[in-house]
């Protein structure tokens, strides 16, 4: 069995339990309120499961992150904007360099990735590309491909597995032409915004040059290459986007997490 299938089929039985669509050997059709339907669920698991920030405790890290965010979310590439619910979550693990997303815009950023980096466009960069994997829809699509042979495994493999969804979303693996579709769309988001467009490139390249792919679960998901750096510069190169972006520090964020 493909190692990836298990991944699809855990998140394929949160969509069995939130949808009363019969499917009678026919392709199932994802649409975006589906989307936010399997989302929250999967949301639900990682924030029962994970160690997030409290949002009025740590309210200022919240305040600055959703800033970051929602001026992200102000390119008119985004064709989600309001359908999806693009809301921020904080995992408290300085050890573990990571970002991900749902379906339906639930993105979470882990502490010890916003300690890693050093300006809020680096941050800017990765945000963009989780946020380009919803909008694209990258997950969903990788579920409907898998529906046609997956249904009766699925129901063999019942619902308690609904638990192991957090973890096995952690695992779950775009290909390559999603992963430079999403690294070229954070380019374009970045293009309507003060930052840099080809920040998502420094965290790559510092990466590499440190040797510590080990070190970022982010990596492991999203696999890094000498590539992928060329291809954002490209890109940015491609749309005219060469700027200094603000290069404002995230100390600030950085002091409002725990300590």
């Amino acid at each position: 069995m493909d190692k990836k299938q298990p991944i699809y089929l855990l998140i394929f039985i949160t969509f069995l339990s939130i949808t009363s669509c019969t499917m009678q050997g026919q392709a199932y059709k994802p649409n975006v309120s589906r989307d936010v339907r399997i989302g929250r669920q999967v949301r639900d698991e990682v924030v029962r499961k994970a160690p997030i920030l409290d949002r009025q405790q740590y309210a200022s890290a919240y305040q600055q992150l959703e800033k970051i965010t929602n001026t992200i979310l102000q390119s008119p590439h985004i064709r989600f904007r309001t359908e999806f619910e693009w809301k921020v979550y904080i995992v408290h693990d300085d050890n573990t360099l990571n970002a991900f997303v749902t379906p339906g815009g639930y993105i979470f950023v882990y502490t010890g990735l916003i300690r890693y980096l050093d300006t809020e466009d680096q941050l800017a960069g990765v945000l963009g590309h989780e946020i380009a994997h919803a909008e694209r829809r990258h997950s969903i699509k990788n579920l409907n491909k898998r529906i046609g042979t997956s249904i009766a495994l699925t129901i063999l493999l019942g619902s308690n597995n609904t638990a192991n969804l957090a973890n096995t979303l952690l695992g779950l693996t775009f290909s390559r032409s999603s992963e430079r579709e999403a690294d070229k769309y954070s380019v374009m988001y970045l293009a309507d915004t003060p930052y840099r467009c080809n920040a998502l490139s420094d965290f790559f390249d510092r990466m590499a040059k440190e040797n510590n792919q080990k070190k970022a679960a982010w990596l492991s998901t999203h696999p890094a290459s000498e590539d992928r750096v060329v291809n954002i510069n490209r890109q940015a190169n491609k749309i005219n986007c060469v700027k200094n972006g603000t290069r404002r520090s995230l100390n600030t964020l950085k002091n409002a997490l725990p300590r």
